[in-house]
């Protein structure tokens, strides 16, 4: 689990099915982002069989080293990016750091961990499911789970705010064909109709 300040629990969830790997947030008993992984990118099945060196009765605190693959390649912890003094937890290359950390993924991007919390943010997997969840300190219920399919990737709106930006990537839901938007305006799209709208 992982402690936040305020009454509001993320759970985070990476799971298998026959679709593959799978990531799911949940956050206020409500499924916000559950995105196939793209395993040869993200991790492979075998890591993340081979995520343990985290139990239940451990935690990893706001400052220490995080979570690392066991390639190497990855680390989970919390972030500030930029020069923001909020935090994030995250998914970043391990062995690129010059000269950005290189960040894959940001939980909670529009609603972060404030800089100066009044006890340390840590995060333990949960006893009774294995699950990594966050939940805050003071409020030990089991949250919200989160599950709908986000079918866009969004740039940041800047270095320092991670909130989504004008400029989307995505699948169209109503037909078979990608979609780059910039604001609410289609730009591009490639598919059956390909070409610039």
């Amino acid at each position: 689990m992982i402690l936040i300040k305020g009454e509001q629990a993320l759970e985070i969830d990476i799971s298998n099915n026959f679709m593959g790997v799978f990531l799911k947030i949940t956050f206020s008993n409500k499924i916000i982002f559950a995105v196939p992984l793209l395993t040869s990118i993200l991790f492979r099945r075998e890591s993340l069989a081979l995520l343990d060196s985290l139990r239940a009765s451990e935690s990893v605190i706001d400052g220490s080293r995080g979570l690392v693959s066991p390639d190497g390649i990855f680390e989970m912890g919390f972030i500030s990016p930029g020069n923001s003094n909020s935090r994030y937890l995250g998914v970043w290359y391990n062995t690129i750091v010059v000269p950005v950390q290189t960040v894959v993924w940001v939980a909670r991007v529009c609603n972060p961990i404030p800089g100066h919390i009044s006890y340390p943010a840590l995060f333990t997997i949960n006893d009774t499911t294995g699950n990594l969840v966050v939940l805050d300190q003071n409020d030990k219920s089991d949250g919200i789970k989160l599950g709908a399919i986000i079918r866009k990737l969004s740039v940041w709106k800047s270095r320092d705010n991670l909130c989504p930006g004008d400029l989307s990537y995505g699948l169209e839901p109503s037909h078979p064909e990608f979609i780059i938007r910039k604001g609410p305006n289609k730009y591009f799209r490639m598919g059956l109709g390909m070409g610039i709208v």
